[in-house]
């Protein structure tokens, strides 16, 4: 009876360790496991990204916005998300393209796809609101100059 209660212990705590890196991952992580980027470039106010979905195996649930270190802070995520529209090509099951808010922390915040819509991939489409450009957006984060942002593909595990 110890034996299995130490066991079972022993893999809840490695099942909450798991689940807790999956809950701090940045940019660099999302990339590792996908290789699916863009950024957001600051003469712009549109960015495309495909995604392959995990009906292609590669396990891919929605994408990541995540800003450089120096500027990665949950009010400026806020102010992303505030101004931001974020859509992929295929509605969901209410007719809407526009991608929900999953999370959002200091490694950055991720928008979720609707699985029940069954394709292979889709286009994400990141635009400004206004229709300002991300760098006149950017300028409105933060006093700490060269603000970058990058876009990519999600893990599963990772959301």
């Amino acid at each position: 009876m110890k034996q299995t209660i130490k066991y079972t212990l022993r893999t809840l705590t490695l099942t909450a360790l798991t689940l807790v890196s999956y809950a701090h991952a940045d940019a660099g992580d999302w990339i590792k496991r996908s290789g699916d980027f863009a950024t957001l470039q600051k003469d712009t106010n549109t960015a495309e990204l495909f995604v392959v979905y995990p009906q292609l195996h590669d396990r891919n649930c929605g994408i990541g916005i995540a800003l450089n270190s120096r500027n990665s802070y949950t009010s400026n995520y806020q102010i992303l998300a505030d101004n931001l529209i974020i859509d992929n090509y295929f509605p969901d099951s209410n007719g809407s393209t526009e991608l929900a808010l999953g999370t959002q922390t200091r490694a950055g915040m991720t928008y979720t796809f609707d699985l029940t819509t069954y394709y292979y991939g889709t286009v994400v489409t990141i635009r400004t609101k206004g229709g300002e450009t991300f760098g006149e957006l950017f300028e409105k984060l933060s006093n700490n100059p060269d603000v970058h942002a990058i876009v990519s593909a999600i893990d599963c595990d990772q959301l």
